[in-house]
């Protein structure tokens, strides 16, 4: 509330009563009570009326003081905030008398008071914290007309007629009490629950009362009367109901605040770090119960306004299954029970006939828990409505009728939680669920608690009970399920809140949008709630309302794998993965398996928060206060003490930006790199990533692969993460038990004369390998240490993580010791390796004998022809051109034709396709599925088409090396697999090194497809050359096989003459610039002639045309297994098809010849409309970009206009033509 107006003056009709002069202190029981008085008393007769104020200094426990204002004492304290739920607090103060006036300290914080002028100043050992200076605590008496526009008095339930039919005129004056405390210079404020705005709240208005208003306004579902600054101390307002504060607003320099009524108490409260702060204030106002494991895997739900049943819920669990996204939590909301009855507890027979049956199958088969919707409102058109009714059960009007409102559900009446047997009522059907098979309940709602002409059964003030109920409902429905279940097994999903709610996790940001902005809300709101009290944050993957772009999808539901707690949720749209890309689906895997690989790390840390009160989603500042970059930040966090996440909120084009402190970061999921900080990041980052940096100094506990589930035995199959340990650094990391209530094993890896030791202090557990980044080893033993292999990897930054074997055994084993920082021993153990395991290999004449060339149609019988039957393997084969040309086409679709049966014409294998790009066009692959009659998707899918991505020449060598063999190996030895017949390297030749494709290719027996790109050539003529066909530029001509291409003349294929002797075959696809085709006017096939740049293209006309394409060619320059010829092609909704001409054309000396219109065949466009009717429409927006992202239906869209301007013409001059090239 703002009383002001200015600095100097108070709003028109405003009284202040200032506090001035403490007439009175009295020490009691280690505390100061003073009678404060709002005037000058210079003698007696002043202290004759006037309002006085009475303020108590104590410590409820170490490292806090509060103080407590009263003016009158009649105001109804009920509901109150419980303080210390958890245990008793052990007070631990001392107050004195001093020279200039009282002192209160307790433990590191001390309370100075003056009595004239009336001040208290609140110090750390070395600095003032903050103070309440002269005039700092007033009562303000406010005309009725300035209180219009607070939260309660503006909203719905105060307004709105059916809510509030007659409502009780405002008093002509209500009384305020207030109390400022300074803001220093610098100095930053968080919290205040969950806040949606900006991160740092000074200059803010904030209002501590629970509305329903989404993730996009002011309004907040979790509101909390605490803030915690930049300068070591933090503010708990004790008072449950409406607090209105002023950050640095109404005065800049103070936070202001103030309450209606008559009392008001803060506490200060203490830390030497943030973290401190925190433990301190969820000492008093309690800590989050131990969550079960399962809790942190994925929850699915069938989102809000969809439609869904049994059959609804079975599909998405089994394709969440199928594409390795194991869901642990199904979710199933509102419309469980039929509709205009919420809630009545009872599930709709017409789409869940017999839920006990129902759950019970789908717990078994799907391994899921389950969790239903539910609110505290009780429609009146429910079954349950009359039992309420009859009970008294709901909160009353003050004529005694139940209280109602149509907003939400027609008629609906709220339980009153404050009616012991109402609650009874209540939990009475949750357990009738929980009977049937229900494991857990997301508590919606909480928020729209009405205030106005209502009276609850004990009594409570229903100002104070607004905000209250949220934690008194989730409370009540959250010790139902502990007492069914047993302590560390209870969890509801949470919307509404406030101060002590965090005793009742878990809790979800709300209604958000699906949209960029709306994630960034997302993200401030939990660290907002984190940095007050709160340890768990969770919120709608994807967004509530709308339907997310499939890159917002993607983005978030990284950011919401790596938030404690992650639901895929949505308002009219479904959230399974694969509605928005299969690549959506397969990043989804990704990070789940990344989240349960790191629940040793993340339960830990949930552990933590039962007994310290530290969130695992925080704020930058919590951990980094010394470094003030980390201040302000919002749009990144840590997840527990040692890793930083940095969610993208920009589309794959765009660069994302974060910040990285001191010390040297390592990226959790790209060891290889590391960045020295502080710095700031800018990058382009993939859809499948997120950036996820490890602190220095840190040890990271990660459980087995493919465990399916996050809660499995913590204990067994550990791969620990040794992170640039200091010299001298010694880190301790705890291995939790499955239920959370002990700890299996305590593990210290410690750093000494740069040597690193691992041991076990106390119990058990099963070490599997030891990864060690920046360091060395020397002793990873331990009696209780369980090894069964300690693996020890050093990666190094960048390019050097690759190293060519050749640079290990050209050096000494000392100078590879020196220089790897291992040692010799080591040094000479990697020599060893590396020669046994590339010594050449000796084969008998009869397995060379055996080895057989296998052929792949390409799908196109005239390319097969062309090709000498189609893709053979044991070669290389290149294809290169200009982008746009079709060379992506082609690998796609020879990926798919590998997976035909060796009888209709293919190998029965699968593919690997390395690429540049991020991901591969999946719709592009599945229309040509279907369009293609020799495909069909029983036979060829994406599954048998593995992808990895390629971002440089270390990696590449290091997929050739190892990756690639790997799955070689791993597929031929599945029965269920495919074996790898084809390697597609896109736009990558020059990473390509000859070694790698030889002894790919010949040892699995497969084709290897190399796409490749062209190059300028200058000063190219026709003279003849020195040295005849064995000079240099003439061979390479002829490899380069462009000169007899009209407008490719000047053109050849990147790397050279070198690179060209590497392959086997090399084939160069063009655009021949004639884009329109046009079936009614045109009846001969368009060839672009093999000859000079004189040959022009055929004549074009205006006339519409339905079935317009781009025509191309596919120049075969040379081939080991067939002749040189020239094609031209299509490319169709089935993929590449060449225009039948009769016999496949060699290229006679000297070119092709460009035929005219009477001389070329005459069944040539025939034959095109034939094909074009067998084949669906080709849908350009379904067509891949090539390796330079350039889009091939909009490729010649320019091009076009210039045509168009010739449509008319019967002859184009040569200059015309070139220009056009």
């Amino acid at each position: 509330m703002r009383f002001n107006d200015g600095f100097w003056l108070l709003k028109n009709g405003v009284k202040g009563y200032y506090g001035l002069q403490a007439t009175q202190v009295k020490e009691t029981d280690g505390a100061f009570e003073l009678l404060v008085a709002t005037r000058p008393i210079r003698h007696r007769g002043d202290t004759l009326g006037g309002p006085l104020l009475s303020v108590k200094v104590h410590s409820p426990t170490e490292g806090v003081i509060g103080v407590k204002l009263d003016h009158f004492v009649h105001t109804n304290p009920f509901p109150a905030t419980p303080l210390f739920p958890d245990d008793q607090p052990i007070p631990s103060s001392t107050a004195k008398t001093t020279e200039t006036g009282y002192s209160l300290a307790s433990g590191d914080l001390t309370a100075e008071i003056t009595t004239n002028p009336y001040t208290i100043t609140f110090k750390s050992p070395t600095r003032t914290l903050t103070f309440a200076g002269p005039k700092y605590q007033a009562i303000f008496d406010v005309p009725s007309r300035w209180i219009t526009t607070s939260a309660s008095n503006s909203s719905c339930l105060a307004l709105d007629p059916s809510s509030n039919p007659t409502p009780a005129p405002l008093p002509d004056v209500v009384r305020y009490i207030n109390s400022e405390l300074n803001i220093s210079p610098g100095e930053l404020v968080y919290g205040f629950g969950e806040q949606f705005g900006a991160f740092v709240k000074n200059g803010q208005s904030i209002k501590v009362w629970n509305q329903d208003g989404g993730t996009s306004s002011e309004q907040a579902y979790k509101c909390v009367p605490f803030y915690i600054t930049n300068r070591n101390y933090g503010v708990f307002i004790n008072n449950p109901g409406e607090v209105e504060v002023e950050v640095g607003s109404e005065k800049v320099s103070r936070v202001g605040t103030s309450i209606a009524g008559n009392s008001l108490e803060y506490f200060i409260i203490y830390g030497a770090t943030p973290l401190e702060i925190l433990e301190r204030y969820t000492r008093i106002t309690g800590r989050p119960a131990v969550l079960p494991q399962w809790t942190f895997g994925l929850w699915l739900s069938t989102s809000f306004l969809t439609s869904y049943s049994s059959s609804t819920v079975s599909g998405f669990l089994q394709g969440m299954q199928d594409r390795g996204c194991p869901v642990r939590v199904f979710h199933i909301d509102c419309f469980w029970m039929k509709q205009y009855e919420w809630c009545s507890f009872t599930f709709d027979p017409e789409f869940f006939p017999d839920p006990k049956a129902y759950l019970s199958e789908i717990k078994e088969k799907f391994g899921v828990k389950i969790c239903v919707w539910i609110n505290p409102y009780i429609s009146q058109h429910s079954p349950i409505f009359a039992e309420g009714l009859e009970g008294g059960f709901f909160i009353k009007r003050k004529d005694g009728t139940p209280w109602q409102w149509d907003l939400w559900q027609p008629g609906l009446a709220i339980v009153d939680v404050t009616n012991p047997a109402a609650c009874k009522w209540y939990t009475n059907k949750l357990t009738a669920l929980m009977d049937l098979g229900v494991d857990c309940f997301k508590t919606d709602f909480g928020e729209r608690i009405p205030h106005a002409s209502v009276v609850y059964h004990d009594g409570s003030d229903p100002m104070r009970m607004h905000n209250a109920y949220a934690v008194i409902y989730n409370g009540l429905v959250f010790n139902l399920i502990e007492k069914r279940l047993g302590k560390g097994e209870a969890v509801v999903f949470a919307r509404s809140s406030a101060a002590g709610g965090q005793r009742f996790p878990v809790h979800w940001g709300g209604d958000c949008e699906s949209t960029w902005e709306a994630m960034a809300e997302a993200l401030r709101g939990a660290i907002s709630l984190t940095t007050s009290g709160f340890a768990f944050a969770s919120h709608d993957i994807g967004g509530f309302e709308g339907h997310p772009d499939p890159q917002i999808y993607q983005r978030w539901v990284a950011f919401g794998l790596f938030s404690s707690h992650s639901r895929l949720h949505g308002s009219s749209s479904y959230r399974v993965p694969w509605i928005y890309g299969e690549d959506a689906a397969k990043s989804m895997g990704k990070f789940v398996e990344a989240k349960h690989r790191l629940m040793p790390y993340l339960y830990n840390l949930a552990i933590q928060a039962h007994s310290t009160g530290h969130p695992l989603q925080r704020a930058m500042f919590l951990e980094f206060l010394d470094d003030r970059t980390t201040h302000t930040l919002d749009r990144q966090y840590m997840l527990g003490q040692s890793l930083l996440v940095a969610p993208v909120f920009v589309d794959v084009e765009e660069e994302s930006e974060y910040y990285v402190p001191a010390g040297r970061w390592t990226s959790f999921f790209h060891p290889e790199r590391i960045v020295q900080g502080p710095a700031w990041i800018k990058e382009i980052v993939p859809l499948d990533e997120i950036p996820v940096w490890v602190r220095p100094g840190s040890v990271i506990a990660l459980g087995p692969e493919k465990t399916g589930r996050p809660d499995y035995d913590y204990s067994k199959g550990l791969d620990l993460r040794v992170y640039e340990l200091a010299e001298g650094q010694s880190v301790e990391t705890n291995i939790p038990g499955e239920t959370g209530k002990s700890t299996v094993a305590t593990i210290r890896v410690e750093k000494k004369n740069g040597e690193i030791k691992v041991n076990t202090l106390t119990g058990k557990c099963d070490i599997s390998s030891i990864s060690l980044f920046g360091e060395t080893i020397k002793d990873a033993t331990g009696g209780t240490v369980q090894s069964n292999q300690i693996i020890v990897e050093r990666p190094h930054s960048g390019r050097e993580m690759y190293k060519p074997f050749s640079e290990v055994l050209l050096v000494s084993p000392q100078d590879l010791g020196r220089k790897c920082k291992i040692s010799p021993l080591e040094a000479k153990a990697i020599f060893n390796t590396v020669c046994q395991n590339n010594a050449p290999q000796i084969r008998s004449l009869a397995d060379v004998g055996d080895d057989q060339e296998l052929v792949c149609s390409t799908g196109d019988n005239y390319l097969d022809t062309a090709l000498g039957g189609g893709l053979r393997t044991r070669m290389v084969w290149e294809v290169f051109g200009q982008s746009a040309a079709g060379k992506t086409q082609m690998a796609l679709q020879l990926s798919l034709f590998v997976q035909v049966p060796v009888s209709l014409g293919g190998l029965s294998g699968s593919a690997c396709y390395i690429t540049i790009a991020s991901s591969l066009p999946t719709s592009r692959l599945l229309q040509i599925v279907e369009a293609h009659s020799q495909l069909s998707s029983e036979t060829c899918g994406l599954e048998n088409i593995n992808t990895i991505k390629c971002p440089n020449i270390p990696i590449l060598i290091h997929i050739l090396s190892k990756i690639l063999p790997d799955l070689i190996v791993a597929k031929a030895n599945n029965p269920d697999s495919k074996p790898v017949r084809l390697v597609v390297i896109d736009a990558l030749a020059e990473l390509f090194r000859s070694d790698d494709k030889t002894t790919t290719s010949t040892t699995y027996n497969l084709a290897i497809l190399v796409l490749n790109e062209v190059s300028d050539v200058f000063g190219r003529g026709d003279e003849e050359l020195p040295g005849g066909d064995l000079s240099y530029k003439q061979q390479s001509r002829w490899f380069g096989g462009a000169d007899s291409v009209p407008g490719e003349g000047n053109k050849e294929a990147s790397l050279g003459l070198v690179w060209a002797n590497q392959v086997n075959v090399r084939i160069m696809f063009s655009r021949t610039g004639r884009r329109r085709y046009l079936e009614d006017s045109i009846d001969s096939k368009r060839r672009k002639a093999d000859g000079p740049h004189s040959a022009i293209p055929p004549n074009l006309n205006n006339e519409p045309d339905d079935g317009a394409t781009l025509i191309r060619r596919m120049s075969i320059i040379f081939s080991s297994v067939g002749p040189s010829c020239s094609l031209d092609y299509i490319v169709t909704a089935a993929g590449i098809c060449v225009l039948p001409d009769g016999d496949v054309l060699s290229p006679p000396e000297g070119g092709f010849l460009l035929p005219t219109q009477e001389e070329a065949p005459q069944d040539a466009n025939h034959a095109l409309g034939m094909m074009a009717s067998q084949v669906a429409p080709l849908d350009v927006g379904l067509l891949e970009h090539d390796a330079q992202s350039e889009a091939l239906n909009t490729t010649g869209e320019d091009e076009d206009l210039e045509w168009e301007k010739y449509w008319n013409t019967d002859t184009i001059s040569e200059d015309m033509y070139n220009s056009l090239e």
